[in-house]
């Protein structure tokens, strides 16, 4: 019995001691899992802190550096911004110590890309996008270095160009749609004036005049056009003026005006009037000043057939008529739209027919014949 009760005792020892072993390595666990899920939880606020997610709202720009607004430390991490209406993510980039590095987007609350381009420390560099609303592109140019470099371009919501910009030269080429669908014009730009060629299209592709500007001045020569694309006005300009002769055009590219401006002011206008052959059939020219105005007149021959003077719409001055062979017919003088002064008359020989004189419309004074044999004066 003492031997039973011996082991007994030394087995309920053991068994308690065991006990005590196993009690103790389960609170050494529960306690490690509480230190662990303390650790954990520390853990997991640092990566909120160092990964979530910051907009706008939570950051202050000064010089063009984002600073936290709770701290004051420059900010490292996404930003991104959401539509109060829809939202949708309207914009979202990355910032390292302040600076936008990486690709930058914004987008409108519906979804739609609005903008996109990328950045190095701060400095835009590469290719760069915006959109219209609809989706459709609206710029597109390139950074170097932060600064606009090469071609940019810019289009409007119905995807027609508006304007193609050299950035190394600062000459743009730009389309005017103010009076569209009627017409389109396209003229260049530099320095902010208007340098270089300068276009006009109607509604159906056609061009209507062309010509040159040099610093917001017209220049040089200009053209306009007809339906068939035949000129039919041409011209040059001086420092904005009219300049020189002007010619206006008919369907077959002949000339029947020619206008004399003299520094923007009009001096005289020729018009030419054209057989069907082409050749001449009348030709008129006008003095704006004195109001003078001459008409000569031609047979299919290019022989004269009459020269007649005017002062506004009143024969006044000399005119002359000849007959086909080119002969002298007669040669009168108006004034005022009344026969006036000298008139002779010739025969289609060359030979003196009759003269005399004439006042108010009235023959006056002693008037001679010419006859074969002799002189008769009556």
């Amino acid at each position: 019995m003492g031997f039973f009760h011996l082991y007994t005792s030394q087995n309920m020892i053991f068994t308690i001691y065991k006990s005590k072993l196993i009690l103790q390595y389960f609170n050494e666990i529960r306690w490690n899992a509480y230190f662990l899920r303390i650790i954990l939880f520390f853990v997991f606020v640092s990566f909120l802190q160092a990964e979530y997610p910051r907009s706008t709202s939570m950051l202050a720009k000064t010089n063009n550096k984002y600073y936290l607004k709770n701290t004051g430390e420059l900010y490292t991490g996404h930003v991104i911004n959401m539509s109060k209406k829809t939202w949708k993510k309207i914009l979202e980039t990355y910032l390292t110590n302040g600076l936008i590095n990486g690709k930058y987007r914004e987008w409108y609350p519906n979804g739609v890309l609005k903008f996109e381009g990328n950045f190095i420390n701060g400095r835009r560099e590469g290719m760069f996008y915006t959109w219209h609303p609809n989706g459709k592109i609206k710029n597109e140019m390139k950074y170097a270095n932060n600064v606009l470099d090469s071609l940019s371009f810019s289009f409007l919501e119905n995807g027609m160009m508006e304007k193609k910009h050299n950035q190394d030269t600062d000459l743009a080429l730009v389309y005017d749609y103010s009076e569209f669908p009627k017409n389109l014009k396209t003229f260049s730009e530099q320095f902010g004036k208007l340098n270089g060629n300068y276009t006009k299209w109607d509604k159906f592709g056609r061009k209507i005049e062309e010509g040159y500007y040099h610093n917001n001045k017209k220049d040089s020569l200009w053209f306009k056009y007809d339906a068939d694309g035949v000129v039919h006005e041409k011209g040059r300009f001086t420092d904005n003026q009219k300049d020189g002769t002007w010619f206006n055009y008919d369907q077959y590219g002949r000339p029947f005006s020619k206008s004399y401006y003299n520094k923007g002011n009009l001096d005289s206008i020729k018009n030419i009037v054209y057989y069907m052959d082409g050749s001449q059939f009348a030709v008129k020219n006008y003095k704006l000043k004195s109001r003078e105005n001459l008409i000569i007149t031609f047979n299919q021959g290019g022989n004269k057939i009459s020269k007649t003077q005017y002062i506004g719409s009143e024969l006044t001055g000399t005119s002359i008529k000849w007959f086909d062979n080119g002969q002298k017919e007669y040669q009168i003088n108006f004034l005022n739209n009344r026969l006036n002064g000298i008139a002779e008359y010739w025969n289609p020989d060359g030979t003196k027919k009759k003269s005399g004189k004439f006042k108010n419309g009235s023959m006056i004074e002693d008037w001679t014949y010419y006859t074969d044999f002799e002189v008769n004066t009556d």
